[in-house]
């Protein structure tokens, strides 16, 4: 369960639940804040959970992180129906309400039908982050998110 510190807060802005990127992919969304620092929960976290797509065909579905290497994420619920390949760029999709549409997740490494039964792959995706060296972030705002929440609160139960 991997978390990142930052050095800005409040004072500079920040906001829990502000997505963040680095330069080359997305890092993780923000979790905490105080007046000068922001604690990160890093794409390597097992409770970090984003949608995202496959760019070429925009079929969405889930990342998360299984624990094994710091460098390879699981894109989950993609159907068997979906055209798939190695080297196939993965983004953020239009369903997350932290991460903007299309900010680069990482790109596919190997595809499985682990279960015969299962309707869906397991593509594992190499960060296009390097949290090997990761060094500089943006955090991003959206700056409709309270309007955005105020709406989807008021949808039926």
């Amino acid at each position: 369960n991997n978390f990142i510190t930052i050095e800005k807060g409040s004072r500079q802005g920040v906001k829990k639940d502000m997505a963040v990127a680095g330069p080359n992919g997305i890092v993780g969304q923000v979790v905490a804040v105080s007046p000068n620092y922001s604690l990160v929960m890093s794409l390597l976290n097992h409770n970090s959970r984003v949608s995202g797509m496959l760019k070429a065909n925009k079929v969405a579905g889930f990342i998360e992180w299984d624990g094994k290497y710091p460098n390879i994420l699981n894109l989950n619920n993609i159907p068997k129906r979906t055209k798939v390949k190695k080297g196939d760029t993965v983004i953020t999709s239009n369903l997350s309400e932290n991460f903007p549409q299309d900010l680069m997740i990482g790109r596919v490494v190997q595809i499985k039908e682990l279960d015969p039964s299962s309707n869906f792959y397991q593509i594992k995706v190499l960060t296009g982050t390097d949290f090997y060296n990761l060094q500089y972030v943006y955090v991003i705002k959206n700056q409709y998110i309270t309007e955005q929440k105020a709406l989807e609160a008021k949808a039926p139960k």
